[in-house]
């Protein structure tokens, strides 16, 4: 697998201890697409899913924990996601000249919006 959001898998994204497990920033029926697209990163168990309290979601906002858990966390997955999607959109077009662009209509978070059904920025 290859990431457009880091070029280092093998580190925690979070800590930078040795990944266990490589986590798709955005999931559900997304998560292929997300696979395809580059949308990953490398996280140590703890950070990914291995925090004790299951009940995490219930707390508020900024409680720690992982990246399945914490709200925060997981918006921010997101976003960061969607920065390096629309940065990768922008390289496509400027560096491969793969369309031609029309900056009214064709913008990268509009793109983004077609291709995931969401905008997080």
């Amino acid at each position: 697998m290859k990431s457009i959001v880091t070029d280092d898998l093998r580190h925690c994204i979070i800590c930078n201890r040795i990944a266990d497990a490589t986590h798709h920033l955005l999931s559900g029926s997304y998560r292929q697409r997300a696979d395809t697209d580059g949308l990953i990163v490398g996280l140590c168990n703890e950070d990914h899913n291995l925090y004790e309290d299951d009940h995490c979601k219930t707390k508020p906002l900024g409680y720690s924990c992982d990246m399945h858990h914490c709200r925060k966390l997981e918006i921010l997955g997101k976003i960061i996601g969607q920065l390096a999607w629309e940065k990768n959109f922008y390289r496509n077009i400027c560096i491969k000249n793969l369309k031609a662009f029309d900056s009214e209509h064709d913008t990268a978070r509009e793109m983004f919006l077609r291709t995931y059904g969401k905008k997080y920025i």
